[in-house]
């Protein structure tokens, strides 16, 4: 049994122009001690997969079906998707945290660090203030804080995002979680604070065998944390895969080929870097067939009229939501006959 098994999650929005949908019929498993990085654009469904997981979706936002199965500390396995909120409080911050993308919306700005700190250990490990205020100090000195008195009595405002970064994840791995949800947690850093960050999450994980679901849009991020890799496209999910064969194999989708080829590179120095034209449809106004069809240089008539399931390839458990999976079938001069300009 897998630590977090999701099986054909849909996810959908009330909206005053009715009901749209967020994520459809997203299924992965995640290992205990491994890391899955979902992948994407900014309204692929990332973050909504991953607020499913906590069950903190926006007000107007529900699980429509599907199963998110978790093994809990127990042992037992759970269907958080059904879950009662009483018992969902329970396992947020306890055995499922979350890392946030901006610490400085996450984090109250009228609390000290110490007082947000302290929490879990007060609310799940029901430890005293004295001793949770111990434990709180102990955990921003392992995530490389120095002087963790100082920073204990100090306000958000007062801390460098790479500083709020670090109490952010402080406070995520405060109880030891057996799953670790970083949504976009280097996203509004600079380099050497991201690489720093991407550093100290590898090296937690090493020490406590969490399993992490690392949710960004950068490529170059993956190649640094994953061990599987998600690609998803307007809440679907277009391809998965071990991380080599998302990077150099012979089968990927479309989406992901232009994801790729966007990366900046040294052998493109001085060259205009790639890009994927237009943009992710909006939840109203998907087209017809397949949904990256109107954005992809190697569709044809069959991708307009049809939508295509997820194909396993003839390698390593992947799979690709694409009709033309092979990279050197749809780049042949035979496909280029059927193409829809």
């Amino acid at each position: 049994m897998s630590l977090l098994k999701v099986e054909d999650l849909h996810v959908r929005f009330r909206t005053h122009k009715g009901e749209i949908s967020g994520v459809q019929g997203v299924s992965f498993s995640l290992e205990k001690g491994k890391t899955l990085a979902i992948v994407g654009e900014s309204g692929s469904g990332k973050s909504v997969t991953a607020m499913s997981i906590l069950r903190l979706l926006e007000e107007n936002g529900y699980i429509a079906s599907g199963r998110i199965l978790f093994e809990d500390e127990n042992g037992e396995t759970i269907d958080l998707a059904s879950l009662p909120q009483e018992k969902m409080y329970e396992i947020r911050g306890n055995q499922i945290s979350v890392i946030f993308q901006e610490p400085m919306t996450a984090l109250n700005p009228v609390l000290t660090v110490k007082k947000q700190l302290c929490e879990p250990f007060i609310i799940h490990r029901k430890a005293s203030k004295k001793v949770a205020a111990a434990a709180a100090e102990k955990m921003l000195e392992a995530v490389g804080i120095p002087n963790a008195q100082r920073v204990m009595k100090s306000y958000a405002h007062q801390l460098s995002g790479g500083m709020r970064q670090r109490v952010m994840i402080a406070m995520a791995i405060a109880c030891q979680p057996k799953l670790l949800i970083a949504d976009e947690p280097t996203t509004a850093l600079d380099v050497t604070v991201q690489a720093q960050i991407i550093a100290l999450m590898q090296d937690l994980q090493r020490q406590s065998g969490a399993a992490i679901l690392f949710i960004t849009h950068d490529l170059g991020v993956v190649n640094e944390m994953a061990d599987d890799v998600a690609v998803t496209y307007c809440g679907q999910i277009v391809e998965q895969a071990k991380k080599a064969d998302i990077f150099r194999g012979e089968y990927s989708h479309p989406y992901t080929e232009g994801l790729l080829s966007s990366l900046p590179s040294t052998h493109k120095k001085g060259e205009r870097l790639e890009q994927i034209p237009g943009s992710v449809p909006l939840p109203n106004a998907q087209p017809q067939g397949c949904k990256f069809s109107p954005r992809c240089p190697y569709k044809t008539q069959k991708c307009i009229d049809e939508e295509p399931p997820l194909f396993a390839v003839p390698h390593g458990g992947q799979t690709v939501r694409c009709f033309y999976p092979a990279k050197k079938e749809r780049r042949s001069g035979e496909h280029a006959k059927h193409i829809i300009r």
